[in-house]
């Protein structure tokens, strides 16, 4: 936990700093076509991963010690689905930037940027089953490190770049950081294959198939529903009158959201192994106690920070530059907004880690129709501040759902 709160705390707080300094270089017009195409490569993203990152941890997690040469099947066979799925992705990506910057994002000119974007698809395919495996080894002190040594050198590079080339530069300093992320994380996932005694290897790795069906498919179902509205909500945005720059103020207001979740999220990652661990041993006692400390943590990490954030909105917008003061209501919301997020994380790994994975992405499609629905109410009306109720309305009703039915799922652990 120490190690994980240590790597979040200087990776968020290098990134805080670079969208700040990336906002105040770039205007709030540019700032928001940053964020859309960030976010389109985003949602590409999810679909290149195949849910690979969750598939790792939980299996990883589960077989490390009891049968290390599945786990390492396993591995092998995530990493093949995934580099397939980011290489294909990312030749449909290239050919289609001029279409949906045209038609989707109502800005022609933003065919280029996409196409940059697209070398973030496959490296943001294999870091993410990388990521995922580490956890599985609960090797946090490997990933804290990654995450410093990213955050330190994304800042330089990112804002050198912008400097000599604006959002194209922008672009490319951050495919620069994500491979140097792709190449650190391998290294260590290979140092903890070898400690492990979990044979990377692809040979036999088809014969784990069925896993990529029965919990690949509905871990990146998951994921897959909601990206992409958040991809639209984000396009609703652009498109009302001045959209860019209401997005560019969405973006800047969302990333305190960002920075307050990534942390309680950071430390509820640990969680994840250490409940499927448990539970394929039967250690019902600690696997309640993990729970419940769990939830208590993240609460305790997530509502002070936020009242705080919330009371000192206006300064903290106001570091953005002129202009970007007007969305201290937006940021208002967002930072509450993430007591609510925290929770739809930390009440939904239980679930993940006792296997009920189609009942978790039941709640995904829960959260994605509410989050669309809300946003196209509030977006016309209020703006970015609007696009900001709809994530805390959403995250709300799905996390009192997750509650609910985990109220159901706990009173059936064995106590023993």
């Amino acid at each position: 936990m120490g190690w994980s709160v240590a790597g979040a705390v200087v990776s968020r707080g290098l990134n805080l700093a670079l969208a700040v300094a990336s906002a105040r270089l770039l205007g709030q017009m540019v700032f928001g076509e940053l964020s859309m195409v960030q976010s389109t490569a985003s949602m590409f993203t999810v679909f290149a991963g195949l849910g690979s990152g969750i598939t790792a941890t939980k299996h990883v997690a589960e077989l490390r010690q009891k049968d290390p040469a599945r786990a390492g099947r396993v591995l092998a066979l995530s990493s093949l689905a995934s580099l397939a799925a980011g290489a294909l992705l990312t030749l449909v990506l290239l050919a289609a930037a001029p279409l949906l910057a045209s038609r989707s994002l109502a800005a022609p000119h933003l065919a280029g940027p996409l196409r940059i974007a697209s070398a973030l698809l496959l490296l943001g395919a294999l870091t993410v089953g990388q990521s995922g495996a580490l956890a599985g080894f609960e090797a946090f002190r490997a990933v804290a490190r990654i995450n410093t040594i990213t955050g330190l050198v994304s800042f330089p590079l990112v804002l050198l770049l912008i400097r000599g080339a604006g959002l194209e530069g922008g672009l490319w300093g951050l495919v620069g950081v994500m491979a140097v992320n792709c190449y650190l994380s391998q290294q260590a996932l290979r140092e903890e294959c070898r400690k492990a005694r979990v044979p990377f290897a692809f040979s036999g790795c088809w014969k784990e198939w069925p896993i990529l069906w029965k919990f690949s498919l509905p871990a990146f179902a998951s994921s897959a529903i909601l990206v992409p509205v958040i991809w639209a909500s984000n396009v609703m945005l652009a498109r009302q009158p001045q959209g860019y720059l209401q997005l560019g103020i969405f973006s800047a207001a969302d990333k305190w959201r960002l920075l307050l979740t990534f942390i309680p999220t950071s430390v509820a990652g640990i969680a994840l192994p250490m409940l499927a661990n448990l539970h394929s041993r039967g250690d019902g006692l600690s696997y309640r106690k993990i729970l419940r400390a769990n939830l208590i943590l993240n609460l305790a990490l997530t509502v002070v920070p936020a009242l705080a954030a919330a009371a000192f909105a206006a300064p903290l917008m106001a570091l953005y530059g002129e202009g970007y003061q007007a969305g201290s209501p937006a940021m208002v919301v967002l930072v509450l907004a993430s007591v609510p997020t925290v929770l739809n994380t930390v009440l939904g790994q239980p679930v993940v880690a006792n296997g009920f994975i189609w009942v978790r992405f039941g709640f995904d499609v829960l959260l994605a129709a509410l989050l669309l629905g809300f946003a196209r109410w509030m977006i016309p009306v209020w703006g970015a501040a609007g696009l900001a109720a709809a994530y805390g309305a959403a995250y709300s009703a799905s996390s009192l759902g997750l509650f609910a039915f985990g109220r159901v799922m706990w009173g059936r652990v064995p106590h023993g």
